[in-house]
């Protein structure tokens, strides 16, 4: 999983580095609604997939490096739509599946940091900024979501993610 989130991250920086601007602006909105729709309904379309169709680790590995060339690409709400295709193949401790998922995501958008450092698209300054707000707020974040229901937990982050992509899809409409 860590090979296929490093070799995906890598494919979706290089796709990311060739697509024009206005585009990548366009996609946004969308991008964010497939994951919001993603994790909100993974549980329930796992749960019929798994009744008609096999689902292998092969096909887990395939979905997981599909999934990285989205977050080397994007990385808005990748960490969710990872919980979702997981939640596909039964994997429903969501404390569990956050742990697992902030490792991939980290080995996703590494690879994709490797790629934009070297070809000198990085603005330091802001990254370091960036950076340090991501550090504090992923452990803060994962000290506070173990005082949270599971439940509760998926709700919320269900809510933020509709609201955010609300917000950007009436950005795009102005």
């Amino acid at each position: 999983m860590i090979g296929a989130s490093l070799a995906g991250g890598l494919l979706g920086a290089l796709l990311l580095h060739m697509t024009p601007t206005r585009i990548f602006d366009n996609l946004i909105p969308w991008l964010l609604a497939l994951g919001t729709v993603a994790f909100s309904f993974g549980p329930k379309i796992g749960c019929l997939m798994r009744k008609s169709v096999r689902l292998s680790f092969h096909f887990m590995l395939i979905l997981q490096a599909a999934l990285a060339v989205y977050g080397g690409y994007f990385g808005g709400a990748v960490g969710i739509m990872m919980m979702a295709a997981w939640s596909v193949f039964g994997i429903t401790d969501i404390r569990s599946m956050n742990a697992a998922k902030t490792l991939l995501v980290g080995m996703t958008n590494s690879a994709a940091v490797i790629y934009f450092a070297g070809t000198e698209l990085v603005w330091w300054s802001q990254s370091i900024v960036m950076l340090t707000g991501a550090v504090i707020g992923g452990y803060g974040g994962a000290c506070w979501v173990r005082r949270i229901s599971p439940q509760r937990l998926r709700t919320g982050i269900t809510i933020f993610n509709v609201l955010i992509t609300v917000v950007f899809f009436i950005q795009r409409m102005r």
